[in-house]
């Protein structure tokens, strides 16, 4: 048997239908950062980080009290040196490469493509690690929220941050702003 938490709320793949396919700004950000925190946390216990094979807005619930509640680990895998998996919607470029090697900076990538996916309305995984210039998709969003995705996204790992928590404290950073008058 396996049993698990009952989460009320709806997922992310609903969310984006009901609002025409993108979500506002600070919700974007409050999701990023749940994410963010949970890869963070996985880290910092000294577990072996995670990756998703098949990370997608439908396993991701975001609830009535505002927090986004990862429930599918089912494909979840440990790190593996030139493991290819999944689909490329948020997935990395080196999940996909010959000799690429995952670590925690794909987590960062994994976030950030989730992150573009719910500001833009642009699916990643139609454009393979070529995502069209996010203020060209959407030209209203702030400034640091844009760059840290970004930097998030880029293709080559050590462009990005270095893990989930410096992604955590971006993210926290453009939250702050946003709530300034």
């Amino acid at each position: 048997y396996v049993i698990r938490e009952f989460v009320s709320g709806l997922d992310l793949e609903v969310i984006l239908s009901q609002r025409g396919g993108r979500l506002g700004e600070r919700d974007a950000l409050q999701v990023g950062l749940s994410l963010a925190d949970l890869m963070s946390y996985l880290v910092k216990k000294k577990l072996p980080p995670v990756m998703f094979r098949e990370l997608s807005l439908a396993n991701l619930v975001f609830t009535p009290e505002g927090q986004t509640k990862l429930i599918d680990f089912g494909f979840s895998r440990l790190f593996q040196r030139n493991s290819r998996m999944g689909s490329p919607d948020y997935a990395a470029p080196e999940q996909f490469a010959e000799e690429g090697e995952v670590d925690s900076r794909t987590l960062v990538y994994n976030v950030g493509a989730i992150m573009y996916h719910l500001v833009t309305g642009h699916n990643p995984g139609t454009t393979p690690f070529r995502l069209p210039p996010i203020f060209q998709q959407c030209p209203n969003l702030g400034e640091l929220t844009g760059r840290l995705i970004e930097k998030a996204t880029e293709n080559e790992p050590r462009q990005r941050m270095s893990g989930p928590a410096e992604l955590a404290k971006a993210i926290q950073q453009a939250l702050n702003t946003k709530s300034k008058p």
